[in-house]
């Protein structure tokens, strides 16, 4: 089992700097997931980075939802106002990030299907030994 983390927004924080992190168990190492990456645009039809990408848009091409649907990927009710479909849920509150990441995990598995790609939860942070505030004094302060 192996685990790599996908970035949604500006994962290099050189422009809004808002990013939403998921992490992607699969069956193959991060490579292959990089090289079914490249291969998307050639074998569906569909390039990831060519919609949504600039800041606040949140359009969903008809022919990409239309390419999606017909590679058999389930959409949840989304918003449509004039004529124009947007990667946000009508009714379900789906959320625009991971309904991208759902897409880019869903592609994944199309162009090579051993990589059984899905996301998982992210892991808990656990409660800190000490805590700021509460009368304990630093360790190692000096050190950092």
């Amino acid at each position: 089992m192996y685990q790599f983390v996908l970035d949604i927004g500006d994962y290099s924080y050189d422009g809004h700097g808002r990013n939403e992190t998921f992490i992607v168990e699969a069956d193959k190492p991060v490579e292959a997931a990089r090289s079914a990456h490249i291969l998307i645009p050639m074998q569906t039809g569909i390039d990831l980075s060519s919609f949504c990408n600039d800041l606040d848009d949140h359009i969903l091409p008809e022919t990409i939802y239309e390419r999606m649907c017909a590679l058999g990927f389930e959409f949840p009710p989304l918003s449509i106002e004039e004529g124009r479909r947007y990667m946000e849920g009508a009714d379900s509150g789906e959320d625009m990030p991971f309904l991208m990441a759902k897409m880019w995990v869903f592609l994944l598995n199309i162009v090579d299907p051993m990589l059984n790609a899905r996301i998982v939860p992210k892991p808990t942070e656990p409660p800190h030994l000490l805590i700021c505030g509460a009368g304990f004094p630093s360790v190692g302060y000096g050190l950092v």
